[in-house]
């Protein structure tokens, strides 16, 4: 698989697996929902940092990204490892777009407190 050019950029095809995901998820036509913010992260194990309790995870750095899908009624948060075929729900839904990400809030009040 060929790096996309710009390392900050989601690939095509890992914004596609997860708008997929998504519509499933949500039972939602994929040109319904569409992708929000996205960030390049470094996950803690091959589970993505989502693993349960009676998990086995890789124990190894995992590259991939966080996608956040926009739906009509509410944001959804995924996490995928780097070509996309590793993707997780996160916890982190919010119940509608007018609440801010939790570690958008964070960087937020951090700001406002300096």
């Amino acid at each position: 698989m060929t790096p996309p050019t710009d390392p900050d950029l989601l690939p095509e095809a890992v914004g596609d697996r997860v708008l997929r995901l998504a519509s499933m998820a949500t039972k939602q036509p994929v040109d319904a929902l569409s992708i929000g913010r996205y960030r390049a992260e470094t996950w803690s194990d091959g589970c993505l940092g989502l693993g349960g309790p009676a998990e086995i995870c890789l124990a190894a750095l995992t590259d991939g990204w966080e996608v956040e899908v926009l739906t009509p009624n509410q944001t959804l948060v995924y996490r995928t490892d780097v070509t996309g075929m590793n993707i997780r729900r996160d916890g982190q839904d919010s119940g509608s777009r007018d609440r801010l990400h939790p570690a958008t809030r964070d960087r937020l009040l951090a700001t406002a407190a300096t």
